[in-house]
């Protein structure tokens, strides 16, 4: 059809000036109102030649155009014929193929692998299924399995809190009022970890099954060569994932409820002004005895190392499939080889990872107001609030104080905010450089590029919100404010969803 001019301007005689060459044919392609995308030259010469990739199914549909001049009825009519062709060169060149197989196409047989092939889980000759597969597993598993397992520690931890009578408890600070630290008047506890962790798990664990299966093989099918298995890829960040496994074990279980809850039980003293519905036991022994205590503080912990376990893990998880992603676009032979589809999947990546980010962070923001709270004259934690806004607004005359300001108890939940926020900027970039890098749909609209601007610059203007909620915690009269606009940015910002599709790209 491009040798015999179809659907070029026609002479006085009725007949077409003469064949389409690749050059004009790609520049009525680009003319086309609704291809804003336009299409290279170099896409068009390959059709030109007698290559193994055809021609893709949205080419087509621009092909059917030229060759139907526009026309509604001979445009459907060209479209399904060119497609039937393909179908059939296709089928014909497969059959060749099979008949007599050159020596290259039996090496490519026996080397390349399919997309299935490639996703699966491979555990090295020799070597036992290490961590790094093992948490990828439970993370592929049920959505809810691993809430499920948050829920269920978390409950029998209230349990035990109210079995031994910390579940609701006061102590007095000084003569004039007693202080709440109950389990149950706890943010950090009941809100991070019951609420926003569960959260994240569901989100990574959803994001992983998306990536591990249809998103991967989506990007899988359109290139010839075969990239790093996803088994492989997890095996290369076994280190990682150990040392994440040790840290937890290690620094946030035993050496800090050693450090911080065991001795001081022990001593029966503290020199620390935090306490809590563990550390209580000091000053109240009447309700709980320091060997009950240092038996649920362990379980607490143990249960805490075990939670930081899994947000960690789930941090890299994601960074793991930002890698695999960017290494399997960076292996693209052509830049029009990469389309919308590509681009949605690694919005989607990217959306999810900055809800964990923005979960994260508001983890971090339940840490730090609970341990504030501690340190102040408070009587509750939403008195402590409701004080610290009406002192703002001039609706009270006295402000609340410090028992004791130290900053050592905000370092945890610093660390957490920092290292959440750091995989965050890290993985967005490399998701930046993989989309300029790939010119995703082949000339990078200014549509998507205006579209992914705006979506990196809400996403950092989000979490600069919450790490200035974080920062203002406890820092000044007023702070309260700030907090409750950061939380409320926060929780918003997870409802955004993706807003580019094929449809926004290509037109209807």
């Amino acid at each position: 059809m491009a040798a015999a001019g179809a659907g070029r301007d026609v002479d006085a005689e009725g007949l077409p000036p003469g064949p389409w060459t690749p050059e004009q044919l790609a520049g009525a392609i680009s003319q086309i109102g609704k291809n804003r995308s336009g299409i290279e030259l170099r896409t068009v010469q390959l059709w030109f030649q007698d290559n193994q990739k055809g021609i893709s199914a949205q080419n087509i549909r621009w092909l059917a155009r030229i060759f139907g001049c526009g026309d509604t009825h001979a445009t459907s009519e060209w479209q399904v014929a060119l497609s039937a062709a393909q179908s059939r060169t296709t089928s014909k060149r497969r059959e060749k193929r099979a008949a007599s197989p050159t020596p290259e196409t039996v090496v490519d047989r026996e080397n390349r692998q399919t997309p299935d092939a490639i996703n699966d889980v491979e555990t090295p000759r020799g070597e036992a299924k290490n961590l790094a597969l093992i948490t990828d597993e439970l993370f592929k598993g049920p959505s809810l399995t691993l809430p499920i397992i948050v829920w269920v520690c978390c409950g029998t931890l209230w349990f035990v809190a109210y079995a031994v009578g910390t579940h609701d408890i006061t102590y007095r600070v000084s003569d004039s009022f007693p202080k709440q630290v109950g389990f149950f008047w706890s943010p950090s506890w009941i809100i991070g970890e019951m609420i926003l962790l569960p959260m994240v798990l569901m989100s990574v664990s959803d994001t992983l099954k998306s990536w591990t299966g249809p998103s991967r093989n989506s990007l899988l099918s359109a290139i010839n060569s075969s990239p790093q298995s996803w088994g492989r890829r997890l095996v290369e960040h076994s280190l990682a994932f150990k040392l994440i496994l040790v840290v937890c074990t290690v620094g946030i279980f035993f050496l800090q409820w050693a450090g911080v809850y065991l001795l001081p039980l022990l001593d029966g003293e503290t020199d620390s002004s935090m306490i809590d519905w563990l550390l209580v036991a000091i000053k109240r022994p009447d309700v709980i005895s320091t060997p009950a205590a240092i038996m649920v503080s362990f379980l607490a912990f143990l249960y805490s190392g075990l939670l930081y376990w899994l947000y960690f893990s789930s941090l890299l998880l994601l960074y793991v499939v930002v890698s695999d992603f960017s290494d399997i676009v960076a292996l693209r032979s052509y830049r029009e080889l990469a389309t919308v589809s590509d681009y949605e999947i690694g919005e989607h990546i990217l959306l999810s990872l900055f809800r964990c980010a923005a979960l994260g962070s508001l983890i971090a923001l339940t840490i730090k107001v609970n341990a504030a709270y501690l340190l102040t004259d408070a009587a509750t934690i939403t008195k402590w609030f409701v004080h610290d806004a009406q002192y703002a607004l001039g609706w009270h005359e006295e402000p609340w104080r410090f028992i004791h300001d130290d900053a050592s108890p905000f370092f945890t939940s610093f660390l957490l905010l920092v290292l959440t926020c750091s995989v965050f900027m890290i993985c967005a970039k490399r998701l930046l450089k993989s989309f300029v890098a790939a010119d995703i749909t082949g000339a990078y609209n200014a549509l998507m590029r205006r579209q992914l601007s705006s979506t990196l610059i809400k996403m950092a203007c989000v979490l600069g919100v919450l790490a200035l909620g974080f920062g203002s915690a406890g820092r000044f009269y007023g702070f309260s404010i700030v907090v409750c606009i950061s939380v409320v940015t926060g929780l918003w910002s997870l409802s955004w969803k993706p807003r580019i599709s094929a449809e926004d790209a290509y037109g209807d």
